[in-house]
Protein backbone atom coordinates (compact mmCIF):
# COMPACT_ATOMS: atom_id res chain seq x y z
CA UNK A 1 0.00 0.00 0.00
CA UNK A 2 1.41 3.84 -0.64
CA UNK A 3 -0.15 6.48 0.90
CA UNK A 4 0.19 10.36 -0.20
CA UNK A 5 -1.15 12.44 2.96
CA UNK A 6 -1.44 16.35 1.53
CA UNK A 7 -4.65 18.66 1.71
CA UNK A 8 -4.67 19.59 -1.77
CA UNK A 9 -2.34 17.86 -4.47
CA UNK A 10 -2.40 14.58 -5.74
CA UNK A 11 0.63 12.35 -6.28
CA UNK A 12 2.54 13.41 -9.50
CA UNK A 13 2.92 9.89 -11.10
CA UNK A 14 0.00 8.18 -12.86
CA UNK A 15 0.53 5.37 -10.44
CA UNK A 16 -3.15 4.20 -9.37
CA UNK A 17 -2.05 2.40 -6.69
CA UNK A 18 -2.11 5.73 -4.26
CA UNK A 19 -4.73 5.89 -1.26
CA UNK A 20 -4.91 9.60 -1.21
CA UNK A 21 -5.52 10.87 2.36
CA UNK A 22 -6.69 14.60 2.88
CA UNK A 23 -6.08 14.75 6.96
CA UNK A 24 -4.45 13.43 9.63
CA UNK A 25 -7.14 11.74 11.17
CA UNK A 26 -7.83 9.90 8.40
CA UNK A 27 -3.97 8.92 8.05
CA UNK A 28 -3.81 7.74 11.42
CA UNK A 29 -7.64 5.61 10.60
CA UNK A 30 -5.49 3.82 7.42
CA UNK A 31 -2.11 3.41 9.15
CA UNK A 32 -3.54 1.88 12.28
CA UNK A 33 -6.10 -0.46 9.53
CA UNK A 34 -3.23 -1.21 7.35
CA UNK A 35 -0.18 -1.27 9.31
CA UNK A 36 1.69 -4.44 7.86
CA UNK A 37 0.89 -3.71 4.23
CA UNK A 38 2.28 -0.21 3.99
CA UNK A 39 5.35 0.08 1.67
CA UNK A 40 5.44 4.02 0.48
CA UNK A 41 4.12 6.86 3.02
CA UNK A 42 4.24 10.13 1.21
CA UNK A 43 3.80 13.16 3.69
CA UNK A 44 2.86 17.19 3.20
CA UNK A 45 3.88 19.36 6.21
CA UNK A 46 1.18 22.04 6.00
CA UNK A 47 -2.18 20.69 5.82
CA UNK A 48 -3.93 24.26 5.09
CA UNK A 49 -7.84 24.50 6.24
CA UNK A 50 -7.38 20.19 6.67
CA UNK A 51 -5.09 21.01 9.84
CA UNK A 52 -8.45 21.14 12.19
CA UNK A 53 -8.55 17.63 11.51
CA UNK A 54 -6.16 16.13 13.21
CA UNK A 55 -2.84 18.25 13.08
CA UNK A 56 -0.32 18.34 9.79
CA UNK A 57 2.46 16.19 8.27
CA UNK A 58 4.57 16.53 11.63
CA UNK A 59 1.71 15.35 13.78
CA UNK A 60 1.17 12.67 11.17
CA UNK A 61 4.94 11.24 11.84
CA UNK A 62 4.37 11.53 15.38
CA UNK A 63 1.81 8.87 15.38
CA UNK A 64 3.91 6.26 13.26
CA UNK A 65 6.79 6.76 15.65
CA UNK A 66 4.39 6.13 18.21
CA UNK A 67 3.39 3.05 16.58
CA UNK A 68 6.80 1.80 16.11
CA UNK A 69 8.04 2.03 19.51
CA UNK A 70 4.93 0.38 20.97
CA UNK A 71 4.57 -2.14 18.11
CA UNK A 72 7.34 -2.43 15.46
CA UNK A 73 7.05 -2.39 12.04
CA UNK A 74 7.83 -5.59 10.22
CA UNK A 75 8.56 -3.95 6.86
CA UNK A 76 9.73 -0.84 6.97
CA UNK A 77 7.88 1.61 4.53
CA UNK A 78 10.19 4.39 2.31
CA UNK A 79 8.93 7.44 3.90
CA UNK A 80 8.51 10.36 1.61
CA UNK A 81 8.47 14.81 2.65
CA UNK A 82 7.30 16.62 -0.55
CA UNK A 83 6.08 19.92 1.21
CA UNK A 84 7.31 23.32 -0.17
CA UNK A 85 7.72 24.57 3.65
CA UNK A 86 11.51 24.00 4.11
CA UNK A 87 11.40 24.22 7.85
CA UNK A 88 8.89 21.83 8.42
CA UNK A 89 10.09 19.17 5.70
CA UNK A 90 13.83 19.86 8.17
CA UNK A 91 11.77 18.82 10.71
CA UNK A 92 9.64 16.13 9.16
CA UNK A 93 13.29 14.70 7.61
CA UNK A 94 14.50 14.34 11.46
CA UNK A 95 10.93 12.50 12.32
CA UNK A 96 11.95 10.31 9.14
CA UNK A 97 15.09 9.61 10.56
CA UNK A 98 14.30 8.40 14.03
CA UNK A 99 11.03 6.60 12.80
CA UNK A 100 14.34 4.75 10.52
CA UNK A 101 16.03 4.33 13.75
CA UNK A 102 13.74 2.71 15.96
CA UNK A 103 12.06 0.50 13.15
CA UNK A 104 12.75 -3.58 14.11
CA UNK A 105 11.29 -6.19 12.16
CA UNK A 106 8.95 -8.35 14.37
Amino acid sequence: MKIYLDDIRNPIVSDTDWVVIRTVDEFRDVVDENWNDIEVISLDHDMGEMQRFGGDGYDALLHLEHRVMNNGWPVIPVIQIHTSNPVGAQRMLMGASRISNRCYRV
